[in-house]
């Protein structure tokens, strides 16, 4: 989260003022300010930071993850600067309108108003809306077209401004070596556009409303029951194939990678509940013809 912040509040805001200015200075202020953040972090919980095994981050992981992060941070910044990533990926910002845009959309629920809130990383003069993320490589965490479906910013951020067109920029957090050896390669930086249907923004609502309905505020959600979701983990490296070797899978596909519990009813879970023919490849009008 730490690393999150400073890539948006830092790196992002400081280098979209000029786009073809060195990318160095950018790096490392950023890099200064992660190392100064997790030290504060710690000062502020009084005890070392820990590692996702619960032992503490020592000294030097700090300094390594500060290093990896600028390797990261520089990747992203030359992506935008050169229009492709080290691999040749393209990779085009659209024209930047604004950053950090609180966004509140008002929801109808039993003749009450709930308010759904938070802060769009971009905005962009087409009214299109752009969210960031730094995201691990893990194939457990990995994103794909079909991940979006189990993500929620991209439905309440865009009905908040009145937009029906989303984007997610995700800088993947590329590493190689062993155990404690492993260190940051150069990221790729991946574009997902996605359209906001009616459905989707129904499938929210159902979301909210049942969340609203069953979960008791008052008592830290004690007797909250909260409705299915996709569980995603992941495009399996054993499933998906990479757009650059042209060789369909069907494994790789939305409909399928979307969720990943076993189940031999995803392609009509997909249709039904969260695509629909419109992301499925399927051409509405040969449905109806049918």
């Amino acid at each position: 989260f730490l690393s999150g912040n400073v890539f948006d509040e830092i790196a992002m805001e400081e280098f979209r003022a000029d786009p073809s200015q060195d990318v160095e200075p950018i790096v490392e202020l950023a890099g200064d300010i992660l190392h100064i953040r997790i030290k504060e972090a710690a000062a502020d919980l009084d005890k070392p930071l820990l590692n996702l095994d619960n032992s503490p981050v020592s000294e030097a992981q700090g300094l390594q993850e500060v290093m990896d992060f600028r390797t990261w941070t520089r990747g992203f910044l030359l992506a935008w600067q050169n229009g492709k990533d080290h691999l040749g990926n393209r990779f085009q910002m659209p024209p930047i309108a604004d950053t950090q845009v609180q966004c509140i959309w008002p929801i109808q629920i039993d003749g009450q108003t709930i308010r759904i809130n938070g802060f769009a990383d971009i905005t962009h003069t087409d009214g299109s809306v752009t969210d960031l993320k730094m995201a691990s490589y893990w194939k457990s965490s990995r994103w794909t077209s079909g991940r979006i479906m189990s993500e929620l910013q991209w439905v309440p951020y865009s009905q908040a401004l009145n937009s029906n067109k989303f984007r997610y920029i995700v800088t993947d957090k590329h590493k190689s070596g062993w155990k404690d050896k492993r260190k940051a390669d150069a990221p790729t930086v991946r574009t997902f556009d996605v359209d906001v249907y009616p459905q989707d923004v129904d499938n929210f609502k159902d979301l909210v409303t049942s969340f609203v309905r069953t979960t008791d505020f008052l008592n830290d959600h004690l007797d909250g029951v909260f409705p299915p979701k996709p569980q995603y983990k992941g495009d399996e490296t054993a499933f998906g194939q990479e757009a650059s070797k042209k060789k369909f899978n069907e494994y790789s596909l939305p409909q399928v990678n979307f969720c990943r519990k076993l189940c031999d009813f995803k392609d009509t879970c997909f249709k039904e509940c969260f695509g629909g023919t419109f992301r499925s490849g399927v051409n509405p009008e040969e449905v109806k013809g049918a």
